[in-house]
């Protein structure tokens, strides 16, 4: 099965390796998480799939060098929800959402009703219809923040890249875009999220990539993943672990030597 594939990827900034010889694979409708502590190239990552930062090695979507694929077809491709994205315009919510269908118009277009449609869509998947008529401007951070996770899902992707989408939200709201972000990969979205909560990339992932220090430490299941061991170099604590007969949760009660 054709997916997103990294195959060897490196990335150097300012003559330092960022990421060092980093693989791996996301599926149709799969959910992989990145996970790992500050610094150990999480963001870095999504930025090399999108092409916004040169990179060694391949990048591949479904069979074709994303290097080699037109802005446009590649925009229409990946949707991106960036960290803490600044919103500076002082457009409506349903206008910013708007903006994701972009890529589907050429300079000048009326937006059709298939448009229209996947903008409340996405706003009523996001909890953010209700004040779509607000600026995005005046609304709060976990607002907005659901505006432009539903301006990414509006786009129509095939894979969405989503970084530290929960950082912002109350815990309902929290849930509840893991929950969207859920729901795109049921319908066949490849998607993939940088995420600090073991406990949420557990309950939420098909898949997690355990970076640390650039390379990749461990990928597979979020139990094969998320040993007791694994945890320990990578963030260096000791972490509580129990189930409620249905989900695994854990969360981190120490620091090593404490």
């Amino acid at each position: 099965m054709s997916g997103l594939k990294l195959e060897h990827v490196t990335v150097s900034l300012g003559g330092t390796d960022i990421l060092q010889d980093v693989s791996f694979e996301v599926l149709p409708g799969e959910m992989v998480g990145l996970i790992g502590p500050n610094g150990a190239g999480k963001s870095t990552t999504l930025r090399a799939i999108l092409g916004l930062i040169d990179a060694d090695g391949d990048i591949i979507m479904n069979d074709k060098p994303v290097a080699e694929m037109k802005a446009k077809d590649r925009a229409r491709r990946l949707a991106y929800v960036p960290q803490g994205a600044p919103v500076h315009w002082p457009l409506t919510a349903e206008r910013t959402v708007a903006l994701g269908r972009i890529p589907h118009l050429n300079p000048w277009q009326e937006m059709a009703e298939a448009d229209y449609v996947a903008i409340e869509r996405a706003m009523r998947q996001t909890d953010s219809w209700n004040f779509k008529d607000r600026l995005v401007t005046t609304l709060s951070g976990g607002e907005r923040a659901r505006v432009l996770l539903a301006r990414t899902i509006a786009v129509g992707a095939s894979y969405l890249l989503a970084d530290e989408p929960t950082a912002s939200l109350d815990p309902e709201h929290q849930l509840q875009v893991m929950d969207v972000l859920r729901a795109e990969a049921g319908r066949g979205v490849g998607i993939v999220v940088v995420m600090h909560d073991l406990s949420l990339a557990m309950r939420s992932c098909d898949k997690l990539v355990l970076l640390y220090g650039g390379h990749i430490l461990a990928v597979g299941t979020p139990k094969a993943v998320l040993t007791d061991a694994h945890v320990a170099t990578a963030f260096n604590v000791k972490m509580a672990k129990w189930s409620d007969g249905t989900s695994d949760y854990m969360v981190p009660y120490a620091m090593l030597g404490d």
